[in-house]
């Protein structure tokens, strides 16, 4: 993955590896962490939220329903 420092147009360069030509993409996913084309975090920290709340969803409740009696 080739970041630049400054914005702009990209390159109409053609990048190829064992002569294929590597596809263009805005994102992907390498270890579980999604690397966006301009270098941000976004579409990772909404995706970390997401898997967060939904845990939290899961298990917020489990002391009121096992103590609830105290």
């Amino acid at each position: 993955m080739r970041f630049r420092k400054r914005g702009g147009r990209s390159s109409k360069m053609d990048w190829r590896w064992k002569g294929k030509r590597i596809e263009k993409v805005k994102k992907f996913k390498y270890l579980g962490y999604t690397l966006q084309r301009n270098g941000g975090q976004e579409e990772h920290v909404k995706e970390r939220v997401a898997k967060a709340v939904a845990a939290m969803g899961q298990v917020w409740g489990i002391g009121k329903r096992r103590f609830d009696m105290d």
